[in-house]
């Protein structure tokens, strides 16, 4: 009776033990290796590179603001009153300066001096002119604007008085001028547009002699460097 309770145990030994092996190497052969799981995982990373890579870019250029401007004007100056009728619509240019306080209002100054002579007469234009610039609204990079403000003027004729021609004293004096315009925003740095802006120079008193009165619009393409 011993002796087959000994072979009987024997028995379920061995079959344990070989029950144990062969799970154990079962186990090691269906284990996953890194390498296994470096090839699960790359083609997820490399799709989201490809999905960044071809992400949409944003075509609008975006504005700032406390950016400096300065500008070249220029394009056509009609006279009106005293000043047409001594002088001729001509093509002049102006310097110009803008500084974006935020994004919807900009203090604007433009400098401007010409000549204008008809025949023997002469309408001399010199303003520095500050103005407050309001964009009306942003579409892609495109803004139309307003603008207006209270300038310096000093314009002076030479005009006829009887029989001579007789030459205005200069003198500054205030004025007012609004106008309207428009920026296409090519980059950061630069942009195009157009501007009418019309000027109203208060009437210069004389010594001896009418005074000098008149006014004179400009419509103006504009280049602008922004730093």
């Amino acid at each position: 009776m011993i002796k087959k309770n000994l072979l009987l145990n024997s028995k379920l030994a061995a079959i344990v033990v070989a029950s144990l092996f062969l799970n154990n190497s079962w186990a090691q052969n269906n284990r996953p290796s890194i390498k296994d799981l470096t090839k699960k995982e790359t083609p997820q990373t490399e799709s989201k590179v490809e999905e960044q890579s071809y992400s949409p870019v944003a075509s609008e250029v975006p504005g700032g603001i406390n950016k400096h401007s300065i500008g070249l004007g220029i394009g056509q100056t009609f006279l009106f009153s005293d000043f047409e009728s001594n002088g001729e619509n001509g093509i002049t240019g102006e310097l110009l300066y803008s500084y974006s306080a935020s994004h919807s209002f900009d203090f604007f100054l433009d400098l401007h001096y010409s000549t204008h002579d008809f025949q023997d007469k002469q309408t001399k234009l010199f303003g520095i002119v500050p103005a407050i610039k309001s964009r009306l609204w942003q579409f892609d990079s495109f803004s139309p604007y307003v603008l207006g403000g209270l300038g310096f003027y000093r314009p002076q004729l030479k005009r006829y008085i009887g029989n001579s021609l007789v030459e205005s004293e200069a003198k500054t004096v205030l004025g007012y001028s609004f106008g309207a315009g428009g920026d296409l925003r090519l980059n950061q740095h630069y942009s195009v547009g157009v501007l009418m802006q019309y000027h109203n120079p208060f009437d210069v008193k004389q010594d001896s002699g009418e005074e000098v009165e008149g006014s004179y619009a400009k419509l103006l393409f504009t280049v602008f460097y922004t730093f």
